[in-house]
Parts: structure tokens; C-alpha cells; sequence
């Protein structure tokens, strides 16, 4: 007897729980929480790479990376943030 393809329990989203086809850690996009978890890319879109709602009104936010890349060092960030307001 043959069994199905058996689901990793550890496998699912952090957010929704759905199963992840991608297992691919993330961290949250709030540079002040930075949580590393799953997450499915309908969830990454929504909450925009953020682990809740809560981190997506954060005031230091990374931008969402969609594809491999990785978040730089948070010191790049705060470097384009005082630029940004230099030029406000």
C-alpha cells in the first residue's frame, strides 16, 4: 500500500497557516522586530514582508524584496531615511 505525500507540519505559514510550497525563511520587514518565519507569498504581498499588522504601521520599514534577495545591514536604511528627509 502506498501512501500520499506526506505535509510537513512545520511547513506552513506563520501568518495564515496555509501550507508553504517555498521553504523559504524571511525576516519580518520592521527592522525593529525582524522576526525570521514562513510565510506564503499571498501573505508576504499583503502584509507587504511584515509578520502582522501591527509591524506594517511601524515607523522603520524595509522595502519588500519578492524574489532571493536579502535585506542589507538595517545601518543601509536609516542612511536612505536621513537622505530622504535631507531632501523633503
Amino acid at each position: 500500500m502506498q501512501e500520499g505525500p506526506k505535509r510537513n507540519s512545520f511547513a506552513s505559514c506563520y501568518i495564515c497557516g496555509s501550507q508553504v510550497s517555498e521553504l523559504r525563511h524571511r525576516n519580518c520587514a520592521n527592522l525593529d522586530c525582524n522576526l525570521l518565519f514562513l510565510c506564503c507569498m499571498d501573505c508576504l504581498k499583503d502584509l507587504r514582508g511584515c509578520c502582522c499588522l501591527t509591524c506594517m504601521t511601524a515607523p522603520r520599514i524595509r522595502p519588500v524584496l519578492p524574489g532571493n534577495q536579502r535585506y542589507q545591514k538595517w545601518h543601509m536604511y536609516r542612511e536612505l531615511e536621513v537622505q530622504s528627509n535631507l531632501t523633503a
